[in-house]
């Protein structure tokens, strides 16, 4: 199990390699998530193991709730069954795949002396893919051209990794991700410990961390995360510095305003660095009104508003299946058949004459208004439930084992504090921006707290 849960962890973040199966893509770490599923099966210890961890156990009726409404709303969905019922079994296989193997690894991590090696092997390869982001950033930039690609890794035919593109005059990082913003997600599970090892936020963890992450890791990982020149990587790493800001006690007023400072300074650099005038970068950022606007005003759009006019008509399309079918959705995997039959007419005009019709309609342009025009309200509230409830469990262990002595230098403890601030915001950016209800960094890192909080818990005297 040891070796499949490697396979497993490292295959997550080479998203990008994987084959077509008919008109989808499947990635090879949903395989690797099948394999670790099988094996523990196989394994049947294993599966007892993970029934006695009272986390692992709670956080399964949390899952066989979802599922459950997920069901019923395909029961009662409004969409005939024979467009429907496949879209929504992939969704469900999926879904159990992916959490079982999660599952498995948080009762590995919570009961297995080489778990700590598993872990640290994780974040090892995650930032030597951020070396690689650099490596690329800096040469591609240096010789002003795309010279370092990451194509060999579409060998199984599937076209997913593309070069990570411009802003400007500078070449973005984007290392073996799909894209840059997809490159922030995969080293998303490091940013917490990366804040933590550098002592940027005078954390009292730093020691601690030092067990699994050294420092020129942690360096290079916060580097490259500005080096993909994505907005969503900046608040990515905004949001793990100021849930670990929290975690560690030190969440205030001043600390969340200077936070906030350094990141619109950062925007600001990065605005000054890669638009021939901070003109053009600023008018990027302010596309994003658009999201919020009245579909049925929107005129003409530039080419730097097309992320935030997916969004608009993603949302225009959630709004109007949420209204129609506010408990439980319109059928999990519908929003794409939703998006042909509600979207509104000039909007659908404006994207047909653009040739975007059609724009992020499988995904939803992010997990929140997916949630919201599959499945409802309900929903929602269940698949937030997945993962609230490793977070607060994670919240309570941390709280607790704080008042033990030597906690400042105790490596499981910074490890937790990392790893539950890097899910919060992998959740945040998953609702914001990524459409799949399968992600594997996001169901791995929940899994990975769970085994954490076991862990730091069997520190604390009864």
């Amino acid at each position: 199990m040891n070796f499949l849960l490697h396979v497993w962890f490292f295959s997550i973040p080479l998203f990008a390699v994987g084959f077509e199966a008919g008109p989808r893509f499947v990635s090879l770490s949903y395989v690797a998530a099948g394999f670790v599923s099988a094996g523990a099966i196989a394994a049947r210890s294993i599966i007892s193991s993970l029934f006695s961890i009272p986390y692992c156990r709670r956080e399964g009726w949390l899952l066989l709730a979802f599922i459950a409404i997920a069901l019923t709303g395909v029961a009662v969905s409004p969409f005939p069954a024979d467009q429907l019922l496949g879209r929504a079994a992939i969704q469900i296989f999926g879904i159990a795949v992916v959490a079982t193997a999660a599952a498995i690894a948080c009762t590995y991590i919570a009961t297995s002396p080489r778990a700590d090696r598993l872990l640290g092997h994780y974040l090892l390869f995650i930032s030597l893919l951020a070396v690689m982001a650099l490596v690329q950033f800096s040469i591609n930039n240096t010789v002003r051209d795309q010279l370092v690609q990451f194509s060999f890794l579409n060998f199984l035919g599937a076209e997913m990794w593309r070069t990570p593109g411009e802003i400007g005059p500078v070449f973005r990082a984007a290392s073996a991700a799909i894209e840059p913003a997809h490159f922030a997600r995969f080293i998303a599970p490091m940013i917490g410990a990366a804040l933590l090892r550098t002592n940027l936020l005078a954390s009292p963890h730093s020691i601690g961390i030092s067990s699994f992450v050294p420092q020129w890791a942690a360096i290079a990982v916060l580097i490259s995360a500005v080096a993909t020149f994505s907005g969503l990587a900046i608040m990515l790493t905004l949001t793990i510095a100021i849930a670990t800001l929290y975690l560690i006690g030190q969440l205030r007023l001043k600390t969340i305003m200077a936070a906030l400072l350094l990141g619109s300074l950062l925007v600001v650099a990065i605005g000054f660095i890669s638009s021939a005038s901070f003109e053009e970068f600023a008018l990027k950022f302010a596309s994003l009104s658009l999201i919020a606007s009245n579909p049925e005003e929107i005129g003409n759009v530039d080419s730097e508003a097309i992320s935030a006019l997916a969004i608009l008509s993603n949302r225009a399309v959630a709004e109007a299946s949420f209204s129609a079918h506010p408990l439980l959705g319109s059928g999990i995997g519908s929003h794409s058949l939703s998006y042909d039959e509600l979207m509104p007419a000039h909007l659908s005009r404006l994207m047909s004459s653009m040739g975007l019709y059609g724009l992020n309609s499988e995904d939803a342009a992010g997990l929140f208004l997916k949630l919201l025009s599959e499945m409802g309200l309900s929903g929602v509230l269940a698949y937030l439930a997945i993962f609230v409830y490793p977070t607060v469990v994670a919240i309570k262990s941390i709280k607790k084992a704080k008042k033990l002595p030597g906690a400042d230098t105790s490596p499981m403890l910074a490890l937790l504090v990392a790893m539950t601030a890097s899910l919060v915001g992998l959740l945040v950016i998953a609702l914001a921006r990524y459409g799949a209800y399968f992600e594997p960094t996001l169901w791995l890192q929940a899994g990975i707290v769970i085994g954490l909080s076991h862990r730091v818990n069997g520190l604390i005297p009864r």
